[in-house]
């Protein structure tokens, strides 16, 4: 018999929760770390724009050579973690 059968309302309410914590563990940090370079280096190219639209040239030619550096890096981390 099933958990989620019982008469327990105290099982039948946790069993959502359990099946929810059993659905997101488990993602190791090779899979994670590649992505968090690739999203600090979209946030870093959509910040240049925003500086280029203020005025601020100089940052945002930084904020895009730092963009392009990290999206190099980013596939040679998940190579190397093996996390493509």
């Amino acid at each position: 018999m099933d958990d989620n059968a019982t008469g327990d309302p105290q099982k039948r309410a946790e069993a959502p929760r359990r099946d929810r914590l059993r659905r997101f563990r488990g993602i190791p940090m090779r899979f994670v770390l590649p992505n968090l370079v690739t999203l600090l280096a979209l946030c870093l190219g959509l910040t240049s724009i925003r500086f280029a639209t203020e005025g601020q040239f100089e940052l945002a030619v930084v904020a895009i050579i730092s963009a392009a550096i990290l999206d190099g890096l980013d596939g040679r981390i998940a190579r190397a973690l093996e996390g493509t």
